[in-house]
């Protein structure tokens, strides 16, 4: 069977776009992931947190590098929170576990927690958490803060949070 032109064009491109999406494959798995990376989605406001303590592995693999930070965190961003409501988080590499926060910050600046608990994945590539809060958060609520681990590394995050209203409960029929 003899291929024309247009048979011809069509297998070349096909192995040069098979050649290309290797090295692209190669090169994405040589990179490293982003650990220092959290938005913050709660109903239309999206937002990155402020990076606090973290542990990363180094670059060569021998061990790895921790930064420490001072708390309460200076954080730029804030969103609306809402008691019974859902928080998605977006991670810049996939998690193993990661637990939440929200505090109020008193008059000495320490932290005082006013809500505790963990996320659940919602893909399979563990880069998207969904958190859900309870139905009482305290309307001093200055801070949502993150506290995520990895398969080899560890970060701390917080983000500014305002108490909105509560999301009304779904009545069973």
């Amino acid at each position: 069977m003899r291929l024309d032109g247009r048979r011809t064009r069509t297998t070349v491109a096909g192995g040069v776009g098979l050649v290309l999406a290797l090295v692209a494959m190669a090169h994405g798995a040589s990179t490293t992931p982003n650990y220092g990376k959290l938005i913050v989605q709660s109903y239309k406001q999206k937002a990155p947190a402020t990076l606090g303590y973290h542990c990363v592995p180094k670059e060569d693999g021998t061990g790895g590098v921790c930064t420490d930070a001072e708390y309460p965190l200076k954080f730029t961003n804030t969103v609306t929170i809402r008691p019974n409501g859902t928080v998605t988080v977006l991670l810049g590499a996939p998690a193993d576990f990661l637990r939440w926060r929200t505090a109020r910050i008193d008059g000495r600046g320490q932290e005082q927690l006013t809500a505790l608990g963990e996320g659940r994945a919602v893909t399979k590539t563990r880069k998207r958490w969904r958190i859900k809060l309870p139905k009482r958060i305290s309307r001093t609520t200055d801070l949502m803060g993150f506290d995520v681990v990895y398969s080899n590394a560890y970060s701390s995050f917080e983000i500014g949070a305002k108490v909105g209203k509560t999301v009304p409960t779904k009545k069973k029929k």
